[in-house]
C-alpha cells in the first residue's frame, strides 16, 4: 500500500499544475535597441498606445516587432482581462508605457532589472499616475505589473504597494 501511494505521489509531482503561458525562448531578447527601433519609437511617439488612428501597416510597427510580439503574446495570455473598452484601453496603454520606457532608457524591456520595473510600476498608484500624462489612470498599473511578471521575471511585488494581487495570480 505504501509503494502504491508513493508511486502515485511521484506521478502527481512530475505533472506541472500550471504551465508558463509564454515561451520566452521564442523571442529575440537582445537588451539593446537597434537604431531602427529607436527611430521607430521616436517617430511613433505616444502612438505606441495604438489608439484612434492606429495604422498597423506603418513601417515603424514592423521595425519594433521584436518588442511588440512578446507584449502582444503576454496580453493574450492575460485571460483574466475583462473584455470591456476600459480594460482594452488599459492593457494597450500598459504596452505603450513599456515601449515608451524602452525609448527613454535606450534598452529593450528584456534588459530591465527589478529596479527598472519598480521605477515604471511605481511604489503606489498615485506615484504611477503622477509620472505620466493625465490620460494614464490606475487601471493601467496592474497590467504593467503583469507584463513585468510574464516577460521580465519580476517577483518584487512587495516593492510596488497595493494592487489586486488575486487578479495577477
Amino acid at each position: 500500500m505504501t509503494a502504491a501511494i508513493s508511486a502515485a505521489a511521484t506521478e502527481t509531482a512530475t505533472v506541472p499544475s500550471w504551465p508558463w503561458p509564454i515561451d520566452l525562448a521564442r523571442y529575440d531578447r537582445r537588451p539593446e535597441l537597434t537604431e531602427r527601433e529607436r527611430a521607430a519609437l521616436t517617430s511613433l511617439g505616444w502612438d505606441v498606445r495604438r489608439r484612434r488612428g492606429y495604422a498597423p501597416d506603418r513601417v515603424e510597427w514592423r521595425a519594433i516587432s521584436r518588442l511588440l510580439r512578446p507584449l502582444d503574446d503576454a496580453r493574450a495570455a492575460l485571460r483574466w482581462c475583462p473584455d470591456t473598452p476600459a480594460h482594452r484601453r488599459a492593457v494597450t496603454d500598459a504596452i505603450g508605457l513599456i515601449l515608451r520606457r524602452c525609448l527613454e532608457d535606450g534598452t529593450s524591456f528584456w534588459a530591465w532589472s527589478a529596479d527598472d520595473w519598480v521605477r515604471l510600476i511605481a511604489p503606489g498608484h498615485k506615484e504611477f499616475e503622477a509620472a505620466w500624462p493625465g490620460w494614464i489612470d490606475g487601471t493601467v498599473r496592474p497590467y504593467v505589473a503583469a507584463f513585468a511578471y510574464l516577460l521580465g521575471d519580476f517577483t518584487h511585488f512587495h516593492r510596488i504597494g497595493g494592487f489586486i494581487r488575486r487578479s495577477l495570480a
